[in-house]
């Protein structure tokens, strides 16, 4: 009897190691899956996208403290006749104050919190740099002779790429820069696109050009856009008396500017006046990299907004120009987009109530003439800001002030409602500029597509 009980003990043991091999080798799998699909969609999104590598100071504690100049990112490329050549890669530090705002000039944002350290690399500050540029791993010897710091790991259209950091400088920057703004001009520029701003009111946007478009008017003169509108409609005191603001009811200027290799910076001061009472003041900055802008802004609604307005309705839009025969994606309804032709369907009017909601919010449009954008707004999921609908116009013959261009062809973006007084809050939204966008789920470049994040950063000494 015992010698049974010990062979059915065996037997129980032997099934319970076959079934532990097999769940770790499905879960292999699973992994080895996941893996090459993650992988996969990297290489999708780097084929349509320049994107920069983000490290923050809080996962690289051996840089606390450091100054911000002294930090450099270098890695080796091989060149001619295979001879391989160390030197530094264009690459920024940028410094977040108290509210996460990037420091510019050593100045910060005015509404900020001043809890942080200036000149110091720590907390959330951030080095920069563009997935592309990495190169080959170092030898030991390398490491030594550069006093390397950390290995930045990744893969890049399915092949390796180092990078390295060092906590001082030992070789001449590159003088590379993917951005500019033209102070002098208002321009802004990369080697995808530029964007002409009103000098005498920087929201006011008067041209977009992108040299790679190849419709009805291709080329590098013809601005796909005719402006960025901001509005404001609401009741004053009542809901009887009505006002329309728009970006001209903006007072709106340039405090300071970062030039910066990966990413420019441009620190703007707003306040909406009605009746000479300021009722919102936004600090905002424009964050301009290879194929996007973003738009961080702090929003302070006075308690008193409440008293003055009644109803209001906040409009943030993007009037296109002549972009007949788009396709138009929202988030809600990816799969039927509403088409550019110079009338509201009722589709499209149905697309208006229910195509987006507060935090699935993107918008798109697709020229099929290699242009294409996608927007989105990042809102506090902790913060009552309203609620959001989906803002669109298709008219060809309508006037829509602000604009320089005559009609809606097409007019999108976002309609705020019901938006709270005596609050402070952080608002993003985000532009993205590619050729197309069919080789990638759209909701994917949203959540993936502004930093690549699939690295491995790993401490050298």
């Amino acid at each position: 009897m015992t010698l049974i009980r010990e062979n059915e003990m065996d037997k129980t043991e032997a099934m319970k190691i076959r079934f532990i091999r097999l769940v770790v080798m499905i879960s292999a799998a699973l992994f080895a899956v996941a893996s090459v699909s993650a992988q996969s969609s990297n290489s999708n999104m780097d084929k349509i996208l320049k994107r920069p590598i983000v490290l923050k100071a809080s996962k690289l504690m051996q840089l606390q403290g450091v100054k911000p100049d002294s930090i450099q990112v270098i890695c080796k490329r091989s060149v001619d006749k295979g001879i391989e050549k160390i030197g530094a890669i264009p690459f920024q530090v940028d410094e977040l104050d108290g509210d996460a705002f990037s420091v510019v000039n050593g100045a910060v944002n005015s509404g900020a919190e001043t809890a942080f350290k200036l000149n110091s690399f720590d907390g959330e500050d951030e080095i920069l740099f563009l997935a592309a540029d990495g190169g080959e791993r170092f030898s030991q010897d390398e490491l030594d002779r550069f006093g390397a710091i950390y290995e930045v790991k990744y893969r890049y259209l399915n092949q390796p790429r180092y990078a390295y950091i060092t906590p001082k400088k030992l070789l001449p920057n590159s003088d590379t820069h993917y951005v500019s703004f033209d102070e002098d001009r208002f321009l802004l520029a990369t080697n995808y696109y530029q964007l002409q701003l009103d000098k005498t009111n920087p929201v006011v946007w008067r041209g977009f050009y992108y040299p790679g478009y190849r419709g009805e008017m291709p080329g590098a003169g013809h601005s796909l856009l005719d402006t960025m509108k901001v509005r404001l409609n609401s009741g004053v005191f009542t809901r009887f008396m009505k006002i329309k603001l728009s970006n001209k009811n903006l007072k709106a200027k340039i405090l300071r500017v970062k030039q910066g290799a990966i990413r420019t910076i441009i620190q703007l001061q707003i306040t909406v006046v009605v009746a000479k009472i300021p009722i919102m003041k936004i600090g905002m900055q424009l964050h301009v990299m290879p194929q996007m802008i973003d738009f961080p802004a702090l929003v302070y609604i006075p308690g008193i907004f409440d008293r003055v307005m009644v109803e209001p309705t906040m409009m943030i839009s993007l009037d296109w120009n002549n972009l007949r025969g788009s396709k138009v994606y929202v988030a809600n309804y990816p799969d039927a987009p509403a088409i550019v032709d110079g009338k509201l369907s009722s589709h499209e009017v149905a697309l208006q109530q229910k195509g987006i909601s507060n935090y699935n919010n993107w918008l798109a449009i697709d020229s099929g003439h290699n242009f294409a954008s996608v927007m989105n707004l990042a809102l506090p999921k902790d913060e009552d800001v309203g609620i959001l609908s989906f803002y669109y116009d298709d008219n060809y013959v309508i006037a829509d002030e602000p604009e320089y261009i005559l009609g809606q062809s097409p007019n999108m973006g976002w309609k705020v409602k019901d938006m709270p007084s005596n609050v402070r809050y952080y608002i993003t939204p985000s532009l993205f500029f590619v050729d197309h966008i069919q080789d990638i789920a759209i909701d994917q470049l949203v959540e993936q597509g502004k930093y690549f994040t699939d690295t491995q950063v790993s401490a050298l000494q």
